[in-house]
C-alpha cells in the first residue's frame, strides 16, 4: 500500500478542510430514483470529485501560485442509500451508523443520552429519511450554487428527491492581521483540530499539547471495496442554532457580577464560558485577549483547580488535554488514560450558516440575531459512538466532568439549563450560582459514511 494510491482513492476534506468559505450541502432520498440510473449518476460523481491527494496538490499550488483548486464534492451515504444503490454489502458496520440520529436521540436506548431535541421539533428538511448528503464547496457562492445545481438536475433526472439544502457561509474577523474563521459568538473556531500531515505539525509547537493524530483514528476500510488502499470515514453532520443576543447579554451580565463590566477585563466573561478569549487567546494562559495568532500548545497542568479556566468553560470540556487520568473516578464510565482521553477527538470540519453584519473598521459584528444563524458541524471519525457520541455525551452534557458538580458544558450541552459558578481566578471573584442559560439548538443532523471514490467510481 502506498501512501499516493491511498489519497487517490480517499474522498477530499477528509486529511485536510477543504478551506472554502461557501458551501450547499443537499440532502437527498432515494426512494423514488431509477437504480441503474442513479448508480450512474454515483458514478460519475466518483469521477468528477477531487480526491484527497488531488486537494493536497492543488493546496500546494496555491501556495506557489494563488490558483483556487477549484471547487471541492463529496459524498455521502447512509445504509439506505447503500441499499438503494443496490449494494447492502458494502454497508459499513457501525452500531451508531446503522441505526441513524434520529434513533439515537430521546427515548433511545442509548447511555449516557445523546438529550437532542424530539424529531418533531427538528426543521423540516431533517424528520424524513435521508439516504444521501452531497457537499459543494467553492470559494464563491455562485460558484457552490453553478456545482449544486448540476448534480441537483442529475440526480433528480435519476429518479432522487432533494430534500433539503442548507447553505454555509464562513465568518471573519481579523486577528493578527489575519482573518481567522469564526463561528456566531464571534470566537476564533476550528483552532484545535487534530493533524494528519507531517507538514503541518511540524509548523505546531509541541511541549505542552500533541496535535499529531493516527489516520485510523478518522480513516476506517471501505467495506464496499476490495482494494486494500480503499478508505472511507464515518461522518457527523448537526445544523446548530445559535441565538447571539442571548448568549451575549448572558456575557455581559457574568461579565457585572464578576466585576469585570465597564473594564479592561470585562471581555474575560466569555473566555471563562468558552476557554478562549474572541482572538483564541486560551484564558488558562492570559487574563486578557492578545491579539496573537492564536495558541494551541497548551493544557491546564498549572490549572488543576480549574480557576483560570474553569472546568465548565466549552474547551475544557471537549478537549481536555490530559485530564481525565487526574480527575476522573473509573465508576462514571469515561476515559481513565490520556491514549483513551484522545481518541474521542473528532476531524471537525464545520461551517457558520446564515447572513451577518460585519464592520471592517470596529472589525466586529453589527447584528446580534436571535435566530437564523449558527454553526453546521460537520465531523469526520473511526466511530460514532466513540468520537462523536462520547463528547456530547460524557463530556459536554455530563454535569460531573471534568470534576463532579461542575454542570454542563454552557456552549454546546444539552438537557434542562441549570445554575453554575463561574470562578475567576485571574481576579479571585466568583459568580455562584449563576444562571447562563441555553443559547446553541440543535435543529436536526444524521449520521453519514465517505465511502472511497474507487467505490463510488464502481458501483
Amino acid at each position: 500500500m502506498t501512501v499516493r494510491r491511498v489519497l487517490r482513492s480517499l474522498q477530499a476534506n477528509i486529511v485536510k478542510g477543504h478551506g472554502r468559505d461557501h458551501t450547499r450541502n443537499l440532502f437527498w432520498n432515494f426512494a423514488d430514483a431509477d437504480g441503474d440510473h442513479l448508480r450512474s449518476v454515483v458514478r460519475s460523481l466518483g469521477r468528477r470529485m477531487p480526491s484527497a491527494l488531488d486537494q493536497l496538490e492543488a493546496t500546494e499550488t496555491f501556495k506557489l501560485t494563488g490558483q483556487s483548486g477549484g471547487p471541492v464534492i463529496c459524498f455521502m451515504l447512509r445504509p439506505s442509500g447503500y441499499e438503494a444503490l443496490d449494494a447492502p454489502d458494502a454497508i459499513p458496520q457501525d452500531e451508531a451508523f446503522l441505526a441513524g440520529m434520529q434513533a439515537r436521540g430521546p427515548g433511545a436506548a442509548v447511555a449516557p443520552p445523546i438529550n437532542d431535541p424530539e424529531v418533531t421539533e427538528w426543521e423540516e428538511g431533517y424528520r424524513d429519511r435521508i439516504d444521501a448528503l452531497l457537499l459543494v464547496a467553492a470559494d464563491e457562492a455562485a460558484e457552490a450554487a453553478d456545482v449544486a445545481d448540476h448534480w441537483k438536475g442529475r440526480l433528480s433526472a435519476a429518479g432522487a428527491t432533494l430534500l433539503h439544502e442548507e447553505p454555509g457561509k464562513a465568518q471573519r474577523r481579523k486577528v493578527a492581521e489575519k482573518f481567522e474563521g469564526v463561528e456566531q459568538f464571534g470566537y476564533v473556531d476550528g483552532r484545535s483540530q487534530p493533524l494528519f500531515l507531517a507538514e503541518d505539525v511540524k509548523r505546531e509547537p509541541r511541549s505542552f499539547w500533541d496535535p499529531a493524530f493516527p489516520p485510523s483514528q478518522f480513516l476506517v476500510d471501505d467495506p464496499g471495496d476490495d482494494e486494500a488502499t480503499s478508505l472511507g470515514s464515518f461522518f457527523v453532520f448537526r445544523k446548530l442554532e445559535e441565538n447571539v443576543k442571548g448568549f451575549k447579554d448572558k456575557e455581559d451580565e457574568l461579565s457585572a457580577a464578576l466585576g469585570l463590566a465597564g473594564g479592561p477585563f470585562e471581555e474575560r466573561a466569555g473566555a471563562l464560558i468558552v476557554g478562549r478569549f474572541e482572538d483564541g487567546s486560551p484564558v488558562v494562559l492570559n487574563p486578557l485577549p492578545t491579539d496573537m495568532p492564536p495558541v494551541n500548545d497548551f493544557d491546564f497542568r498549572h490549572d488543576e483547580a480549574g480557576s483560570r479556566c474553569p472546568f465548565i468553560a466549552h474547551i475544557r470540556k471537549t478537549n481536555p488535554r490530559g485530564e481525565s487520568p487526574f480527575h476522573l473516578a473509573t465508576d462514571i464510565g469515561v476515559a481513565t488514560t490520556a491514549r483513551q482521553e484522545r481518541s474521542h477527538i473528532m476531524a471537525r470540519r464545520g461551517i457558520t450558516y446564515g447572513e451577518r453584519q460585519y464592520d471592517e473598521e470596529t472589525n466586529d459584528f453589527t447584528d446580534r440575531p436571535t435566530t437564523g444563524v449558527g454553526l453546521l458541524f460537520m465531523a469526520y471519525m473511526s466511530s460514532i459512538e466513540n468520537q462523536f457520541e462520547f463528547t456530547q455525551a460524557t463530556w459536554a452534557n455530563n454535569a460531573d466532568f471534568v470534576t463532579g458538580g461542575v454542570g454542563v458544558d454552557p456552549v454546546i450541552g444539552q438537557g434542562p439549563p441549570a445554575p453554575i459558578t463561574v470562578p475567576d481566578g485571574w481576579s479571585g471573584a466568583s459568580a455562584a450560582d449563576f444562571d447562563f442559560g441555553r443559547f446553541v439548538t440543535m435543529k436536526g443532523g444524521e449520521y453519514f459514511f465517505a465511502p472511497s471514490r474507487d467505490f463510488l467510481k464502481n458501483v
